[in-house]
């Protein structure tokens, strides 16, 4: 007797512990997540800006889809039409209205892309939902409602698998009221996949390309005459923008062999191929890397030289004061001309490469990094063209000009490469991903695929540095009825979206139902 009421106690107190955890649960998940309207995931508070102010019935106007089936030769209700057959299918496209709403009240900077992407997913496995229903007769022979008999031979028809995305659609013959309800949805997508516009990509392209090599191939022009200006005029100043210009072109040559280091690596969104296939050749896993190796050591490179070039003007500018030196600085027409005409090639350079820069949206980095660089160069060469001038023509103590000009050349080479090392040693430390970054991708995570429907709450995001490139570390909850098959598919579609994304390097999804109740020591 004693026995069952010390059980029945155990019991109750067994109760009572998973009561405790169960108001643990929901109060944590009260206080540290936030939810938006039904059918969007619950998010992480430090996310909450991506749904306050949030008014989805507003836009669901804008978006409201038809409630009248007419697809194939039947006039139906909304509930029956053949495209709803799959379930997943029904419901990604009931919730699209809403999806849609936060794309647009979010407006990130990549908004199109993701919008097209959506529609892509969306209009793949509608391909795969036929308007007339297909209907079987006996083993052998397969007629649909149009009498179009397929043999038993035939090809099958392929299973539904949302995160299917075909490289080319076919634009339907018949638009039936869910194509109509698309192309209301994504009016702008509609038109771009189905009546794409004249391209002049390519055309932006070469154009980009000419000024990247022009701008690699002037730094070496130059700074053959800019030699010559040194040795003409004898200037510190000159000579620090000459080493300006070694050191810039020396930095190329090195981000040239780390990026043919880094393409020995694995390339993006081929890490789950490389896993699966077991592919043991390749020898440099995070080859990307090399990029940042190659600057970090170059900034240290950069750095030397500009002390040291710093300490002899220092040297100079003290030798003067004590009367002991007297510098002789000839600028006169020739390395004059010299100068300026880098200055005025520069900009020119400066110019094409913001122009390249305007036509290739898409991919404007390396343009803006030359573009940045021959801005600097003209700084350079402006400041140490005033430093040997005024030494030259004003004599005097205006001598000081020229190895000051020089010294504060170095001292800006040296923060400048110093900062950019200091840069790349918080990316390879993993340094947390900007902001900005992050929200895009938690819009592109519950938005963006048809497996975002499963997911019921965000609970952990995680995004940092691996050189150039990012890695997230994803926590989800999905419904408790969830196969383990489909679990399986929810993960494989977000790492693939993710890691095919550009800036991505890996992604690490772990999933688990709303019943799981985590406890850390």
């Amino acid at each position: 007797m004693s026995s069952q009421r010390m059980n029945s106690n155990a019991m109750k107190a067994v109760v009572s512990h998973n009561d405790d955890l169960a108001e643990t649960q929901e109060y944590s998940n009260s206080e540290n997540y936030i939810e938006a309207t039904e059918g969007m995931p619950r998010i992480p508070k430090q996310f909450k800006h991506l749904y306050l102010g949030l008014d989805s019935e507003k836009y669901e106007v804008m978006y409201k889809p038809e409630h009248v089936c007419d697809c194939g030769k039947q006039q139906g209700e909304y509930k029956n039409c053949p495209h709803f057959v799959d379930p997943a299918f029904q419901t990604l496209f009931e919730v699209l209205p809403k999806r849609l709403a936060h794309i647009d009240f979010v407006n990130s900077e990549n908004k199109s892309d993701i919008r097209m992407k959506l529609f892509v997913q969306v209009m793949t496995a509608l391909e795969q939902l036929p308007c007339e229903p297909v209907v079987k007769l006996n083993k052998d022979v397969v007629i649909t409602h149009q009498n179009e008999t397929v043999g038993k031979k035939s090809k099958k028809s392929k299973p539904l698998h949302l995160h299917t995305v075909h490289q080319a659609i076919q634009r339907p013959e018949r638009e039936c009221h869910i194509h109509r309800d698309l192309k209301k949805m994504f009016a702008e997508e509609w038109e771009e996949l189905f009546n794409p516009k004249p391209k002049v990509e390519q055309n932006n392209k070469r154009c980009g390309t000419i000024m990247i090599n022009l701008s690699f191939l002037s730094s070496f022009v130059l700074l053959f005459i800019i030699v010559i200006a040194v040795v003409i005029s004898r200037s510190m100043s000159i000579l620090a923008t000459a080493m300006d210009l070694v050191l810039e072109i020396l930095s190329g040559i090195v981000l040239f062999i780390a990026t043919r280091l880094a393409a020995k690596g694995i390339k993006n969104g081929q890490y789950q191929h490389t896993l699966h296939e077991n592919d043991n050749n390749v020898k440099y896993i995070y080859a990307r890397r090399y990029e940042s190796l190659g600057v970090l050591g170059f900034s240290c490179i950069m750095g030397t030289c500009s002390i040291g070039l710093g300490g002899e003007c220092l040297i100079q500018i003290v030798e003067i004061l004590k009367g002991d030196y007297h510098p002789v600085v000839v600028f006169n027409a020739l390395p004059m001309t010299i100068v300026l005409v880098t200055i005025f090639l520069k900009i020119f350079l400066l110019i094409g490469c913001q122009i390249a820069a305007n036509r290739n949206p898409h991919n404007p980095d390396s343009y803006l990094a030359y573009r940045d660089d021959h801005r600097n160069d003209i700084l350079t060469n402006t400041l140490g063209f005033l430093g040997a001038t005024l030494a030259y023509y004003l004599k005097g103590k205006w001598c000081y000009c020229d190895p000051i000009a020089s010294f504060i050349l170095c001292m800006y080479i040296m923060f400048s490469w110093g900062s950019s090392a200091v840069e790349q040693m918080k990316q390879l430390a993993g340094h947390r991903t900007e902001e900005k970054v992050m929200d895009e991708m938690m819009v592109r995570l519950i938005n963006q695929m048809p497996c975002s429907i499963y997911i019921t709450a965000v609970e952990g995001f995680i995004g940092y540095s691996s050189g150039q490139q990012n890695v997230y570390e994803i926590r989800i909850n999905v419904q408790n009825n969830i196969t383990l098959a489909k679990g399986h598919d929810i993960c494989q579609q977000i790492q693939n979206t993710f890691e095919e994304t550009p800036g991505v390097e890996r992604c690490y999804v772990h999933i688990e139902t709303d019943e799981c109740i985590n406890e850390f020591e």
